[in-house]
């Protein structure tokens, strides 16, 4: 592929190169970002990833654990820790949680990052970059009014939360929304 007289590759075709000298965890990332930029579909990379891997390239074994743990369903989310989250909860032996679920309360329509949906627990990652405003800060607490109103229960995590901190409370919660 050219533009002009430039040779250049597909986002997809870039990802798989990186796997050659990049650590994976920086790969992970630049595969969750392009996800969520809607630069590449996971379909997408598996095809050229497959196509490398047929002709003996080295390192493929990083690229395919990536899609492995991506393939299916996976969704990036709006932020690099909710995947993290959901690979938390599931190792931990918990059932993997709904990303990116929609919640209708009233006339108003709200995403939550992960949840529980059978069970009404919604799970926010509350980062200083996307609820550090004065909008996040004025609709988060209404949101999170609305859907107790309808008896959801609502956890709240940050960087500063530990795995095992995520964990319990979401175990606990799971728990008691069981009985």
């Amino acid at each position: 592929m050219r533009t002009g007289r430039i040779p250049v590759t597909t986002p997809a075709r870039t990802l798989c190169d990186l796997t050659w000298g990049t650590p994976p965890w920086t790969i992970e990332r630049a595969v969750d970002d392009a996800l969520r930029r809607k630069l590449v579909t996971l379909k997408q990379l598996e095809r050229v990833f497959l196509d490398l891997a047929n002709k003996g390239r080295r390192r493929s074994t990083v690229m395919r654990g990536i899609l492995e743990a991506r393939l299916p369903g996976f969704d990036p989310g709006d932020s690099d820790p909710e995947p993290k989250l959901v690979r938390w909860l599931v190792e931990a032996g918990l059932p993997r949680p709904k990303q990116q679920h929609r919640v209708r309360v009233g006339n108003r329509t709200y995403k939550l990052d992960l949840s529980y949906p059978s069970h009404k627990i919604a799970i926010e990652y509350d980062s200083w970059e996307f609820h550090g405003t004065r909008t996040a800060f004025d609709a988060d607490p209404v949101r999170d009014m609305d859907l107790e109103d309808e008896d959801w229960r609502v956890l709240h995590f940050t960087s500063k939360s530990s795995r095992r901190a995520v964990v319990d409370r979401v175990r606990n919660a799971l728990r008691k929304r069981s009985t």
